[in-house]
């Protein structure tokens, strides 16, 4: 028989699974992709920590649209993702290295790292061209 170009409903985790397929094409939305993602860790891998699939899905998901070269998607979910890790009271994020809770952004506030990267991140901005920006 003919192979098809996606797995099965339960396999979340791999390229050609539904979910994201359904992303690339535009059927669902960056919120619904990571709803589903994290369902599916939650009842398959019996991991319901919401970091963590932040973490893999997050990863997984990015990964596969620029691998498809699908940028428009790509930047549909990193700016989602974005949102998320950056909004008021999220929660602190993973580290992709370590899988680790990293200090929240509240917690750096204060910090001398943070003052000195914001002040390299303003420098950097400051000596570019300005030009629309896309949000």
């Amino acid at each position: 028989p003919e192979q098809k170009p996606v797995t099965i409903y339960g396999d979340s985790h791999f390229y050609s699974s539904y979910l994201l397929t359904d992303f690339l094409d535009g059927r669902i939305d960056p919120p619904r992709a990571l709803e589903r993602c994290s369902d599916h860790r939650a009842g398959t891998l019996l991991d319901s920590d919401k970091a963590r699939a932040l973490l893999h899905c997050g990863s997984m998901i990015a990964g596969l649209s620029l691998w498809r070269g699908r940028y428009d998607r790509t930047f549909k979910w990193l700016e989602h993702l974005h949102w998320l890790r950056r909004r008021p009271g999220s929660p602190s994020a993973l580290s992709l290295e370590t899988g680790q809770e990293v200090f929240s952004i509240a917690e750096a506030a204060g910090s001398e790292w943070k003052l000195r990267h914001d002040l390299e991140q303003l420098r950097y901005l400051s000596k570019r061209p300005r030009r629309q920006q896309v949000s």
